[in-house]
């Protein structure tokens, strides 16, 4: 009788704790996960959540010569609902500029940047404007992955793009 006892008192433990879990599952899980990507201008884009992604731009050195070369970056990273960050993607171009003529995507760097356990940066791929035109950009994108005990609780995709005018002004 008492090992029947304690058999039903363990097992009740065990499901209790399992409902437990399970239930704390269910609530994260209801975060938003999509598969349109979102395009990241400067400033800030919020989840409904209260979470967000803040883009910002950097030019990384100047050169005025008639024919040189700029280069830009624009990184965004991703803040929870309390404002505490998890993790960026960033992407860096290299323009060669014909002052007032044209431009060209001379080189494109994509960086990532975990935070936070649980985050990653998953299918990180980059592009740029290769040939002489009035415009030209660098692009990096990917996703932005939460995971916990191996299951996706969140994940939506991000591409960053800079660029640069015949000016060799970035934006």
């Amino acid at each position: 009788m008492v090992k029947k006892n304690l058999f039903v008192r363990k097992a009740f433990a065990l499901l209790s704790v399992m409902a437990i879990l399970m239930s704390l599952f269910c609530i994260t899980t209801s975060a938003e996960t999509t598969d349109d990507v979102i395009e990241l201008p400067d400033g800030i884009y919020y989840f409904e959540d209260g979470s967000y992604i803040f883009t910002e731009r950097f030019e990384l050195d100047a050169d005025t010569r008639a024919v040189g070369t700029k280069r830009y970056s624009k990184r965004s990273t991703y803040y929870d609902n309390n404002g505490v960050a998890q993790c960026a993607l960033e992407v860096l171009g290299t323009f060669t500029v014909n002052f007032g003529t044209a431009v060209k995507c001379s080189e494109v760097t994509a960086k990532t940047y975990v935070y936070k356990d649980g985050w990653t940066i998953e299918d990180v791929s980059k592009s740029c404007t290769s040939t002489m035109a009035p415009t030209a950009s660098a692009t990096a994108s990917g996703n932005f992955v939460y995971k916990v005990l191996g299951i996706t609780l969140r994940k939506f995709p991000v591409s960053v793009t800079v660029s640069c005018d015949k000016s060799g002004t970035g934006y």
